[in-house]
C-alpha cells in the first residue's frame, strides 16, 4: 500500500517541474497512481487520508480547485475518524498552502508541534510568516 501512495505523491510533485510535451504523460501517470492509491485506501482506511490528500494535490495542479477542496475535506474527515493526526496536519498544511487559509496553517503547526514533527513544523511556520 505504501508504495502506491509514495508513487502517487512523487508523480504529482513531478508535475511541478514538468513542462511542454512531458507534462501530458506525467499527468496521465499521476491520475492513474492517485486512482490506485484511493482504491487501496478504501480497502485499508488508515491510508485513505494520504491518498485523498495526494489526489487533492493533483486536482489542484490540474486547475480543479473545487475537486481539490472536496478531496482535502474528505482527507481531513477520514484522518479525524481514524486518528491519524500527522496526516491531518499534512492535509491542513496543503490546504493552507494552496488556498491561502491561515487557519489551516495554524492547525497544521499546532499538530506538528504536538507530535514533535520539527521539519514539518518549520515549514508551517515559514508559510505562516509569509502570510
Amino acid at each position: 500500500m505504501w508504495a502506491h501512495l509514495a508513487l502517487a505523491e512523487v508523480q504529482v510533485r513531478a508535475l511541478d517541474e514538468a513542462e511542454g510535451e512531458r507534462r501530458g504523460p506525467l499527468l496521465k501517470q499521476a491520475r492513474r497512481a492517485c486512482r490506485n492509491a484511493v482504491k487501496q485506501g478504501e480497502t485499508l482506511r488508515f491510508w485513505l487520508p494520504v491518498a485523498l490528500r495526494v489526489r487533492g494535490m493533483l486536482e489542484w495542479r490540474s486547475g480543479k480547485a473545487d475537486a481539490a477542496a472536496r478531496s482535502w475535506a474528505r482527507s481531513v474527515a477520514v484522518a479525524e475518524q481514524v486518528g491519524t493526526r500527522y496526516e491531518l496536519a499534512l492535509t491542513s498544511l496543503e490546504i493552507g498552502r494552496s488556498l491561502g487559509r491561515r487557519s489551516d496553517l495554524e492547525r497544521a503547526a499546532t499538530i506538528f508541534e504536538e507530535v514533535g514533527a520539527a521539519p514539518a513544523l518549520a515549514e508551517a511556520r515559514r508559510l505562516l510568516a509569509a502570510r
